[in-house]
């Protein structure tokens, strides 16, 4: 049972932990380049919006890979 309780806290970290991050950054994100994006084009909004999630994606897929892999090798 403390195994299972250890998965259920380390799965509530994370999800509290990446909500709270990507939810401070939208919020300023938006704040910073809202005039920016107000005189830009719709497809160019979403071409930049789909690069930023791109790059996001990988990141965190990159830094899960090495925390992972260190935290097997301890």
């Amino acid at each position: 049972m403390s195994d299972y309780e250890n998965y259920l806290n380390t799965t509530v970290t994370i999800t509290v932990g990446y909500v709270t991050f990507f939810g401070i950054f939208t919020i300023l994100f938006y704040i910073d380049n809202k005039m920016r994006y107000e005189n830009m084009e719709a497809n160019l909004v979403k071409k930049e919006m789909l690069k930023m999630v791109t790059s996001f994606g990988i990141g965190e897929i990159v830094i899960l890979l090495i925390v992972t892999t260190s935290h097997r090798l301890v």
